[in-house]
């Protein structure tokens, strides 16, 4: 088969700074072929390395500060836009900063314009919980996310990880690229017996499966020891470096799919790409006990006395002479 392309839409700051690395890659035996696209609201994380041709920047904008409704309007005016510049393959990535102000609004809304037109997209995006504005806006990230699987009735499947304390950018980096590499194998149409449709079953798992569209979390695995932590998971897409080696049996899921690497990937003799929703609940619980925890520290914080009272002069121009 023809090689396989998959579209790489870095949306903000950290899916700008992830997605440069993808930036002029050739056609090699096994993988999916990046073409990359930068999406943002200023011009602030984009370099002259970076072709013109990969930049979409909304006119009118110079970033959203972190407060993701300073752009909202803009950003969702221009999607559709964004997609005749910077248009889809039959494979999509999409990565973003759930917690900053730009990328968390533009990801999410070309994920659903994605959706609306059946295309195979996945989500990789990180969180955090550095300050209460950052944890909020995490939080209602995966919100939006699974808001736009219900409104759009398509599953939304994200590599989700959240950057706590103690975590360095990048080992958060290291697990994002992870993905993105791991990806591109699945989708580079050169694994036998596993075809496009294969893939896209895998994807929209309420067609292939009795688990209605939600979000849900995509884990990818090497070790088949590891997906048994999965208790239960809702589709798997499995690799394997040769055809008679042994094959997942358990966990069991309601959708499978396997191939084999036509092209050997050195160190890597298997790949499992598991759906589950299992960790949702625990991401989502984290989230609402750091916000809830920022806010009663706001609320329990005591009122500045008054520096300027009411026996104060000032003048016209707000001076206390």
């Amino acid at each position: 088969m023809s090689q396989g392309k998959v579209r790489i839409y870095g949306a903000g700051g950290l899916g700008n700074n992830i997605a440069k690395r993808y930036l002029g890659q050739k056609e090699v035996a096994g993988f999916a072929t990046p073409l990359v696209s930068f999406v943002d609201t200023s011009r602030s994380n984009l370099d002259s390395t970076i072709p013109t041709e990969a930049i979409f920047v909304l006119e009118g904008t110079d970033g959203s500060g972190k407060v993701r409704r300073e752009n909202h309007q803009q950003i969702s005016d221009a999607i559709k836009q964004i997609l005749l510049a910077q248009p889809p393959e039959d494979f999509n990535i999409v990565v973003f900063s759930a917690s900053g102000g730009s990328g968390s609004v533009i990801g999410p809304l070309i994920v659903r314009e994605l959706l609306e037109r059946g295309k195979a997209v996945v989500v990789v995006s990180a969180g955090s919980a550095e300050s209460t504005i950052t944890a909020q806006n995490s939080l209602n990230t995966l919100k939006s996310l699974s808001a736009i699987s219900k409104g759009v009735k398509a599953p939304v499947v994200a590599f989700y990880r959240h950057s706590g304390e103690g975590t360095t950018r990048s080992t958060i980096d290291g697990q994002l690229h992870f993905a993105i590499t791991c990806l591109r194998y699945l989708a580079s149409r050169q694994n036998a017996e596993l075809d496009t449709m294969d893939v896209l079953h895998w994807l929209r798992f309420n067609k292939s499966t009795s688990v209605e569209a939600q979000l849900a979390l995509l884990d990818i695995y090497s070790d088949a020891e590891k997906v048994k932590e999965i208790l239960d998971p809702i589709a798997i897409a499995s690799l394997y470096a040769e055809r008679d080696q042994a094959q997942l049996h358990t966990p069991v899921p309601e959708y499978s799919c396997a191939g084999f690497f036509q092209t050997p990937v050195e160190g890597i003799s298997e790949l499992h790409y598991v759906i589950s929703t299992q960790f949702l609940g625990q991401s989502y619980d984290t989230l609402n006990r750091t916000v809830e925890q920022f806010v009663e520290r706001r609320e329990g914080r005591s009122a500045a006395k008054a520096i300027v009272t009411d026996k104060d002069e000032t003048t016209e121009d707000f001076l206390v002479l």
